[in-house]
């Protein structure tokens, strides 16, 4: 919420932005999106953050059960698969 408050957010990635009406792909909204149920896994890498935010990590996962500790995990190995 801090990054928000101080207008770090920044511009939604064009490729993320609504494409469905004339004229959308001149402004690059829509292309190259990538649908990641189209993918092994339902996964595909691809930025859905901001450039200002985009490599910064908002959750801090914790071992504090199974579920959090298999969140903690699979948020590991989605970074790394990103590229972080």
């Amino acid at each position: 919420m801090s990054d928000v408050a101080k207008g770090r957010g920044g511009d939604i990635p064009a490729h993320l932005k609504d494409a469905h009406y004339a004229g959308a792909a001149k402004l690059g909204h829509g292309v190259d999106y990538k649908y990641p149920h189209n993918f092994d896994n339902d996964w595909v890498k691809q930025q859905y953050l901001p450039d200002p935010i985009k490599n910064v990590q908002y959750y801090e996962p914790k071992q504090n059960g199974k579920f959090e500790t298999a969140l903690g995990e699979q948020y590991t190995r989605l970074r790394k698969a990103q590229g972080h």
